[in-house]
């Protein structure tokens, strides 16, 4: 995942001229010279996807295609993530008229801090409140856990195809038997529409990792007991829980 630390506003002015519109001042956001919107005035914020690079011919959603994500926030953060339910939806059309920015495919899903973020909603009133923003729900946040997951070892999302190729051993007990946990958690939460909370994984836990043997040998902490119960982990940072406020 990418943690967006040091966004930062800029001004800027799109060609409308050949839609006959003149010229338009914008104000634009990045982060590490990445740009992350490039009209923060013409976005929808208020639709559950949204496109984020809006064309810059004319500045009407849809026009171009592609780069469309959905805003959601969870405990203290807030995330863009892929518009899910079209890239991984069966209508070709679908998947090619909304697949994610280029920086979501290169560096994950992104999110911000609850304050980065407000701070930047204080200089600009067109985001979106940090309340007015969708819960993430559990069946994103385990989307996000499939998409995150290291060499596509669980294959592309929805459908849980794993590599078992890939799989050298596990840090607690025997490696097929928590792969089998992993895919009965995903398989149950896909179904699970109500609100998430992503919290950090506490000090005091020791994540389960999958080891695996891909381009190079990684530790992929997967899971993590909480209390009696197995839990999703999250780029080795966040655990994936009910409820969210």
């Amino acid at each position: 995942m990418w943690h967006i630390e040091n966004p930062e506003l800029r001004r800027g002015t799109l060609d409308f001229t050949s839609s006959g519109q003149g010229w338009r001042k914008v104000t634009q956001l990045f982060a590490d010279d990445v740009q992350l919107v490039n009209a923060i005035e013409l976005i929808d914020w208020k639709a559950d996807d949204t496109q984020l690079l809006i064309c810059e011919a004319c500045g009407i959603e849809g026009c171009e295609k592609g780069n469309w994500v959905r805003l959601r926030r969870s405990d203290s953060h807030v995330f863009i993530l892929p518009a899910f339910d079209y890239i991984w939806a069966e209508r070709d059309y679908d998947k090619t008229e909304y697949y994610p920015p280029r920086y979501l495919k290169t560096h994950g899903a992104a999110y911000f801090d609850r304050v980065m973020y407000e701070a930047l909603q204080s200089q600009n009133s067109h985001l979106p409140s940090f309340d007015e923003l969708q819960l993430l729900n559990i069946r994103e946040a385990t989307l996000i856990f499939h998409l995150e997951a290291p060499a596509q070892v669980l294959g592309p999302p929805p459908d849980v195809r794993v590599r078992h190729d890939l799989i050298a051993g596990a840090s607690e007990g025997a490696a097929p038997d928590r792969v089998k946990q992993i895919e009965a958690l995903i398989q149950k939460q896909y179904a699970d529409v109500s609100p998430a909370t992503l919290r950090p994984l506490l000090q005091s836990e020791i994540p389960i990792s999958i080891f695996l043997d891909a381009s190079e040998f990684i530790d992929w902490k997967a899971l993590v007991l909480d209390g009696s119960e197995y839990r999703l982990v999250i780029d080795s940072r966040f655990v994936i829980v009910s409820g969210g406020s």
